[in-house]
């Protein structure tokens, strides 16, 4: 039996120091943050099977056939990351006039990568696999790959960066000097800090972990291993080398990698904003605000032994041609061709993914904010407020250094989309009145003190990424899009039978009709790309109406009852949601466009939210 465990520990130590000198104000401050985690997961120790339609079009028909689209195997992952996060930061806030006051600070924020406490891990240098240099330290690993031990080889597995320097200004101005209205703007860089999660799988390399990725072609659901060899991986007829249990410090063919570059960058922010409000009736405030920011360095990732499908490629491949198979994808792979074949002294075999970390990754955010408020008088407080907002991505962060983001790892940039959290419109308004009744005896014990409390929140939909859910581009990476048809709408919007007998009945969003798999023919240096961006379709909009009914009465003294009414999803409102936010089924799925599920506003869909009404007392003494 394994015990497994996700453990994250934390320790912080700030102090700040505040001195006030005439029309200054300095202020300065340290924090020190000690975090680390520790983990241990069995993952994909039993094995895990992918079936995509890639042999019959149809998942499941795949699956009664015995043929996989994808399996994945592997030992026990264990993680024990250490990280130190130190930061100092001084400022001055200045009253230059009685209307006009200006801040400027700068932050230290050096960038100290974690690492594990075993050093677990390893880095591939290119220069190294050209050169034939092997590790020093596993002798046996193939070229290229360097560990712990090996000169130059930091226990991070990246370098540190120490010279790490955010600028901050921002200034405020009353322009009447009446404290009624204010003009602020701003501008200022924030580092993000290095967490200990991103780079976990480097520990999950070999000879530690092990993990094997086998595509179409190389067993069958009753016996994975069927077509590989521990030498070369996927592709030997009838080798049948199961890998698992492996034994010692092994290299098997076809492993999956990660590695980080020698000089990762870390991530930072451009920020910057203007603002005006204004006060007015007294008890109501008006605010404009536009914010934008630019955010550099985003990590990301890719594969970089990609399967190639160059003309010379496909024509050194098993037939002469490319093919969307394990056996075809192994020779056609990076670094495999480098070297001038599975057979080179480079060893290339056991290296079959290798996700690099991708450190050029960007986005750009830009909004403009509305707001109206009403402090609570005259019997009621009114909030309200609109974001009209605008960001774009080459790929959105999820985590760690896992897969690859990209649909042609050779032209990331082409990702250039709508970031997966784009949303255009926002909208919220929330009122809170009470009841008039302010009388004396029972008509005020009835009556009074009740509070009216509706919440409106209306937004449109979030981006879906389109995928084909085929491997027409020959390139294994499971990221193709599909061609538009001419001509078809891409929206219908309506409910459909979901089966041939039609006895039930399904939302569908999109038209699947105008979807159509690229054609896997040679052009332009690729296969099979189709002809639409990332993040080309648009969710259904949510429109939700919460109400709470509220009354506190009076007892005795201190005991009070309390009385709540709510209402979620007041007027019954069909919101229709397609997956999560940037990713859907793929264009040959049964499902691809039905809603699948109904949902409150917000990212999280939940089946089928209907009117959902709640009671409650609570009892005060």
């Amino acid at each position: 039996m394994l015990w497994n465990h996700f453990n994250v520990n934390t320790w912080a130590e700030a102090d700040d120091l505040d001195w006030i000198r005439g029309r200054h104000h300095f202020a300065f401050g340290v924090l020190v943050i000690r975090t680390q985690n520790n983990t241990l997961t069995g993952y994909d120790e039993n094995g895990t099977f992918t079936w995509n339609g890639t042999f019959t079009g149809d998942g499941l028909a795949d699956f009664l056939i015995g043929k996989y689209s994808a399996f994945t195997q592997s030992r026990a992952q264990q993680v024990a990351y250490r990280g130190t996060i130190p930061s100092f930061y001084g400022q001055d806030t200045i009253r230059l006039t009685r209307k006009l006051t200006l801040t400027t600070g700068l932050r230290w924020e050096p960038t100290l990568w974690p690492s594990d406490l075993f050093h677990r891990g390893s880095i591939f240098d290119m220069n190294a696999f050209v050169q034939n240099q092997h590790s020093a330290v596993y002798r046996n690993a193939p070229a290229g790959m360097l560990f712990f031990g090996d000169p130059g080889v930091p226990a991070a597995f990246t370098n540190n960066h120490l010279m790490n320097f955010a600028p901050r200004i921002g200034i405020a101005w009353d322009p009447s000097g009446q404290g009624k209205q204010s003009i602020r703007a701003g501008y200022g860089i924030f580092y993000d800090s290095a967490m200990v999660w991103y780079s976990q799988r480097l520990t999950s390399n070999p000879p530690v972990v092990n993990q094997i990725d086998n595509s179409s072609g190389c067993g069958t659901f009753s016996n994975p291993w069927l077509n590989y060899s521990n030498a070369t991986g996927c592709g030997s007829a009838n080798a049948n080398q199961n890998p698992f249990p492996p034994r010692g410090a092994i290299f098997p063919g076809g492993s999956f990698w990660v590695s980080l570059p020698p000089d990762m960058k870390p991530m930072y922010m451009q920020q910057w904003n203007l603002s005006w409000e204004r006060q007015f009736f007294g008890d109501s405030a008006f605010s404009l605000s536009y914010l934008g920011n630019r955010s550099v360095h985003v990590p990301l990732s890719y594969d970089f032994n990609a399967p190639q499908v160059t003309a010379a490629a496909c024509a050194a491949a098993p037939g002469g041609t490319c093919q969307g198979s394990a056996a075809n994808e192994t020779p056609r792979r990076f670094l495999t061709l480098t070297a001038g074949g599975t057979s080179a002294p480079q060893n290339p075999g056991p290296i079959g993914i290798l996700d690099l970390a991708f450190p050029n990754g960007f986005s750009t955010y830009h909004a403009l904010l509305a707001s109206l408020n009403h402090r609570f008088s005259k019997g009621f407080s009114l909030n309200t407020n609109y974001t009209y907002s605008k960001c774009m991505s080459i790929g959105d962060f999820n985590g760690d250094l896992r897969g690859t983001y990209f649909q042609n790892q050779g032209n990331p940039r082409a990702d250039y989309a709508r970031c997966n959290f784009d949303i255009t419109h926002i909208f919220n308004a929330t009122l809170i009145a009470a009841s008039p009744f302010l009388g004396k005896g029972a008509m005020r014990w009835l009556l009074g003190g009740w509070q009216f409390a509706p919440a409106i929140r209306a937004q449109s939909g979030w981006p879906i990424d389109v995928r084909s859910g085929t491997d027409t581009s020959f390139t294994g990476e499971g990221n193709d899009r599909p061609n538009i048809v001419p001509g078809q709408p891409l929206y219908v919007s309506q409910w459909q039978p979901c089966n041939t007998t039609g006895t039930t009945q399904c939302y569908v969003v999109f038209n699947k009709a105008a979807f159509t798999s690229a054609p896997s023919r040679f052009s332009n240096g690729v296969f099979g790309f189709g002809n639409i961006g990332r993040n080309f379709l648009n969710s259904p909009g949510t429109f939700n109406i919460d109400v709470a009914i509220s009354r506190i009465f009076p007892i005795h003294e201190q005991e009070q009852i309390e009385f709540r009414f709510e209402s979620f999803n007041a007027i019954n409102h069909f919101n229709p949601s397609i997956g999560v936010p940037g990713t859907t089924a793929g264009i040959n799925s049964s499902n691809f466009g039905r809603q699948s599920g109904a949902s409150t506003p917000g990212f999280v869909p939940s089946p089928f939210d209907p009117r959902v009404l709640q009671f409650g007392f609570k009892v005060h003494w």
